[in-house]
């Protein structure tokens, strides 16, 4: 259904951030961790202060996160799904919401009655199709059969959501977007530019033999910046596998029973709805009348499938969802609060097999057709039995890990003891010299493992550390101030960055003598050999296109001069070469335009720094609460 996020999949980063945006107030960036963290199986998951989060809400938290993920991206959810770390992601939104809850009380901000009836009567579930509140019987059955702990559990929540939205109101009131701000991004959006344009490459050019040792010598001298390493620590480390430690798992049929009627409320399912959908969208610059032109198609599409037409056919034709299109516009199944509220309220006020009316959403507009539903009940043990084999023997594998990485870290006293105990073990011991900002793709340590390795005097042995294959024990060995990196260390990458760069000057004169003085684009590419490329359209900031090898702010800087106009041409510099231009279309800045519209984009602007000043504002805040994490049990839902 979100078009907008499954169209840059290919962008995970940002999906990331913002299909968790949407799933809650804000989410924090820390992980914090203690190695005395309760384990796998301790009924808690956090312990903020001396508040506690218990792991039926983590577990609770992650179930939703895991949901919505899975119906936001469909089909390539499991792709993405080990990336996404979630067991990660729910700990530090539950964190966040409990610092924001308390930062709000600590101000003496309150729900009143009068502000929670006005939240619950606004929310499209409730209305009727007049938009009026549905009623306090109808109310309360809506709640019997999809929310765990009824109406008093839901309006607790809603109050804990008024007040922190009150502290997140006074937290932004400082917030403003700066004309610079406002401009750039109004140029962002609004200014294009299109050009034809060729690749010379530095690869194509003569390599110019071996390059002397007094050249590499001055290029070091000239680049040092580049070449700075910083605080460094060498150690070695064991770690134990959770896989080796699983295979000496064994779970009975009775530890299975016990667990899943310990863990009843884990396995209920609420009501559950299938939908099929066409989006039709509207962009948030859409003028009234253009907004109407979509409605109008929309009602047309609904025409046409009450008519006979069905959406399996029509959706890959028409939706803008290109996800669910493929699947004939099939979303799957969804309990309530997966969608937003008003396509949430008209899939479960529509009848099986039935069609809605056309639904506005802020994506578009809709045309929604049930297609199934589920009761909600609790899943028998033989549809979770294996589910739950697992979890147990995570749990009992995860416990097992500890207690021989504790015995490890206890078994040697120093580091000179470190290399006996872990040979008595039966483990490997690795060596590693290593910044804490370095990538240690082999170990994939968490935060806490970082910390820890240069928290630790040299000599020192850690405590137990989870990393992603277990949990790991090691020993500092030796401590590396920083320094320029010498010569000897780095001279494969100075002679190839020397050499690099020697190649691209290269490139950018072949590319100036075939441009000429002319400045023709079409004889500069028959003097190449190449075709002439169309790049579309550019937006200023930055420009990436085919073979130029990255962004290149000159190229940028170029293109997006006010001064820049259609006809001009040139040579840019680029990562791997040379670029030849010629610019062919160009929207120019329009200064009366942007006077007279952008007050729509200011708002968006100013909702999205609010949003980056909050979550900074819950990080710093986070430093003033004993914040201790369950690494164990976090970690073990992240794969």
């Amino acid at each position: 259904m979100l078009n907008v996020m499954r169209d840059n999949l290919r962008h995970l980063k940002w999906v990331l951030f913002i299909v968790a945006a949407s799933m809650t107030l804000y989410l924090g960036t820390g992980f914090l961790g203690n190695r005395d963290s309760g384990g796998a199986s301790a009924p808690w998951a956090a312990k903020i202060n001396d508040s506690e989060i218990s792991s039926r809400d983590f577990l609770s938290a992650t179930r939703n996160m895991n949901d919505y993920y899975a119906s936001v991206l469909g089909e390539q959810y499991a792709q993405f799904k080990p990336q996404l770390r979630l067991g990660s992601q729910a700990i530090q939104q539950l964190i966040n919401q409990q610092v924001q809850l308390e930062e709000a009380r600590k101000l003496g901000f309150r729900a009143s009655d009068q502000e929670l009836a006005d939240l619950i009567r606004s929310d499209p579930r409730f209305q009727d199709e007049t938009g009026k509140f549905v009623g306090a019987e109808q109310y309360k059955n809506y709640f019997q059969r999809s929310y765990v702990g009824g109406v008093e559990a839901f309006e607790a929540e809603l109050s804990r959501e008024i007040v922190s939205r009150k502290w997140a109101d006074l937290v932004g009131q400082a917030v403003k977007v700066s004309p610079t701000e406002l401009e750039d991004a109004y140029r962002q959006r609004y200014e294009k530019t299109r050009i034809r344009f060729l690749v010379v490459a530095s690869a194509d050019q003569p390599t110019g033999g071996p390059v002397p040792d007094s050249e590499i010598q001055a290029w070091y001298n000239a680049h040092q910046d580049d070449y700075m390493q910083g605080v460094r620590r060498k150690i070695r480390y064991a770690v134990i596998e959770r896989q080796s430690v699983l295979e000496e798992i064994a779970v009975t049929d009775s530890e299975i029973e016990e667990y899943y009627n310990a863990n009843q409320a884990s396995y209920e399912t609420p009501e559950q709805r299938r939908a099929s959908h066409i989006l039709l969208q509207v962009l948030p610059s859409a003028t009234a009348g253009e907004k109407a032109e979509v409605k109008a198609t929309a009602e047309a599409t609904l025409a046409r499938i009450r008519a006979g037409e069905s959406i399996a056919d029509l959706a890959p034709e028409l939706s803008v969802d290109t996800i669910s299109a493929a699947r004939g516009g099939d979303l799957g199944f969804f309990g309530r609060g997966a969608m937003v509220p008003t396509f949430d309220a008209a899939v479960f006020s529509t009848p099986v097999g039935e069609l809605s009316e056309v639904v506005e959403t802020d994506f578009g507009f809709h045309i929604i057709q049930v297609t199934g539903e589920r009761d909600a009940g609790t899943q028998p043990l033989d549809e979770v039995r294996e589910d739950i084999r697992t979890r147990i023997s995570l749990d009992q594998a995860q416990d097992l890990i500890r207690e021989k990485a504790i015995s490890l870290s206890g078994a040697a006293v120093s580091a000179d003891e470190f290399a006996a105990a872990a040979e008595q073990a039966g483990l490997e011991i690795i060596e590693l010299t290593a910044a804490a900002d370095d990538n240690m793709p082999a170990l994939a340590p968490s935060p806490e493992f970082r910390n820890e390795m240069f928290d630790l005097p040299v000599g020192g042995i850690s405590g137990p550390v989870v990393v992603a294959r277990g949990m790991a024990v090691f020993a500092v060995d030796e401590e590396f101030q920083p320094t320029v990196a010498p010569l000897a260390d780095v001279r494969l990458q100075v002679e190839s960055a020397y050499r690099n760069d020697r190649l691209r000057k290269a490139a950018v004169a072949t590319a100036r003598s075939a441009l000429g003085t002319r400045g023709e684009l079409d004889l500069a590419a028959r003097s190449l050999d190449q075709e002439v490329q169309d790049s579309g359209d550019l937006t200023p900031g930055r420009v990436v296109l085919p073979g130029i090898g990255g962004d290149s702010p000159e190229l940028s800087a170029a293109l997006f001069d006010d001064n820049t106009a259609i006809g001009d041409s040139g040579v840019i510099p680029v990562p791997a070469g040379a670029l030849i231009y010629e610019v062919t279309d160009r929207a120019a800045f329009d200064p009366v335009a942007f006077e007279t519209g952008s007050d729509l984009l200011r708002e968006e602007l100013l909702v999205q720094k609010r949003q980056l000043h909050l979550q900074s504002i819950l990080n710093r805040l986070r430093e003033d609460y004993r914040i201790e994490i369950n690494s164990e049990l976090v970690t073990s839902y992240d794969s």
